[in-house]
């Protein structure tokens, strides 16, 4: 999409418009279909390059709302979640807070993906990363 485009172009502030654009159009499905979970998302990821951390966290727990209603608790997406929620957290100085979010995506993914699939190794990495 071109928000992803243009953030991967350094373009942030153009990135964060059009990711708007698109969770406006994509509300008109519903405000928890999937596609706006991804959307919220996308758009955590822009704020938080942008250094918006309160507002990254924001993006990103709408995001595992509709995740948590759509999907599950248990769904590897929604680990994933979990995890950009630790690292904004992390960035934010809360360690304890993301260490908590992390263990909720380790468990997930240790019962969804097993404990040798590579997104296990990476939170036991991330964890690592806030102890």
């Amino acid at each position: 999409n071109i928000g992803s485009v243009l953030q991967a172009m350094g373009d942030l502030q153009g990135a964060h418009a059009e990711l708007k654009k698109c969770l406006g159009i994509l509300e008109t499905l519903g405000a928890n279909h999937p596609a706006t979970a991804t959307t919220h998302s996308n758009i955590g990821s822009v704020l938080k390059a942008m250094g918006d951390l309160q507002g990254a966290h924001a993006e990103f727990k709408k995001c595992l709302g509709i995740k948590l209603e759509t999907l599950g608790a248990n769904h590897p997406a929604t680990a994933t979640t979990h995890s950009n929620i630790g690292s904004v957290l992390q960035a934010m100085g809360d360690l304890q807070g993301a260490h908590a979010e992390l263990k909720k995506c380790l468990g997930i993914e240790l019962e969804t993906l097993g404990a040798n699939h590579p997104a296990t190794a990476t939170t036991h990495s991330n964890i690592g990363s806030v102890l």
